[in-house]
């Protein structure tokens, strides 16, 4: 559908972009997901923080837990005050990358920001929880 739009001169959109992001995310395709975060560039057009938190997620499902923090880090550089679903994402990145002293540094940055009562708690724990399997799915099962 991209290939087509370009071949009749039709421009994309920060919507269409957002799109193609996610479908490569939820199909475990990284580089897809890069190349419509940088077609924003290449058309023109700026990407937007939801582009990012796309990024991280993917990242961090490919396994490229300091690329999904890098991410993070450029959205607070270019001015953006991140909201809960950024932090988020950088928290379940850090989590599962077993950066774990850097997603408790996020969850208090997060709580310092929305409050004791957001669910960064809860957040935390699934990210352990999700570390802690993938940890039994390769080591644990190998061994049996």
């Amino acid at each position: 559908l991209y290939n087509e739009m370009c071949l009749y001169g039709i421009k994309p959109d920060t919507a269409f972009l957002a799109f193609g992001m996610t479908l490569a995310r939820s199909c475990n395709r990284l580089q897809d997901c890069l190349f419509y975060f940088e077609e924003h560039r290449r058309v023109g057009l700026q990407p937007e923080p939801v582009h990012h938190r796309i990024l991280i997620g993917a990242y961090a499902q490919a396994g490229y837990f300091s690329d999904a923090e890098a991410v993070f880090q450029e959205l607070k550089r270019r001015g953006i005050t991140p909201v809960s679903d950024d932090y988020t994402a950088v928290i379940r990145a850090c989590a599962l990358g077993g950066k774990f002293k850097k997603a408790i540094g996020y969850v208090e940055e997060m709580k310092g920001k929305f409050g004791a009562g957001s669910y960064a708690d809860s957040v935390i724990l699934e990210a352990f929880a999700n570390r802690l399997k993938l940890l039994w799915l390769t080591h644990g099962q190998a061994r049996r």
